[in-house]
């Protein structure tokens, strides 16, 4: 069963040239940014704020606010497919984005700013179940639904096959 996503906010502070990320209470530096979890059977509606800095996401033809892929690489560009509804807002400030968490393992990420610099954490994926596809999805009530038709027409093909046997 799919849970309520976590919804990681973090604010980025630039001091002395540097972005700071807080996260949590937790305030890190380049080199030791801490990475992001989003556990298993679990989605992520990740929020970013710029405070107390000029510096905008940018969100330009030329580069978007966020380039991301799997893997321990430094990601060169694009934005891996469980990475949806990327939004920047607030005059620049803001940036949203939803991860799907559908394959375990380390997405790496370059958040990009207006003054050219960039921060890139890591999101660590826990990964999802298997599910089946919507269209035969049950929930639990009608699952016991099924449950009891199936019952009651296997007591009423065993009373039919009773009275043939009679005969």
């Amino acid at each position: 069963m799919l849970l309520s996503p976590v919804t990681p906010k973090v604010k980025l502070i630039k001091q002395n040239g540097q972005w700071i990320m807080d996260h949590l209470g937790k305030k890190k530096g380049p080199g030791h940014y801490e990475p992001i979890p989003v556990p298993y059977d679990q989605t992520g509606d990740f929020t970013f704020k710029i405070t107390g800095a000029t510096a905008t996401f940018r969100n330009d033809a030329n580069q978007g606010p966020i380039t991301i892929q799997k893997g321990n690489a430094k990601p060169t560009g694009g934005v891996d497919s469980q990475i949806t509804d990327i939004n920047v807002t607030d005059g620049g400030k803001v940036l949203t984005f939803h991860d799907t968490n559908k394959t375990k393992g380390d997405l790496n990420y370059v958040l990009h700013f207006s003054d050219g610099t960039t921060l890139d954490p890591i999101i660590q994926n826990g990964g999802c179940c298997m599910r089946a596809p919507s269209a035969i999805a049950l929930d639990t009530g009608t699952f016991i639904a099924y449950l009891v038709v199936a019952f009651v027409a296997g007591i009423l093909a065993t009373l039919g096959v009773s009275r043939l046997r009679r005969g």
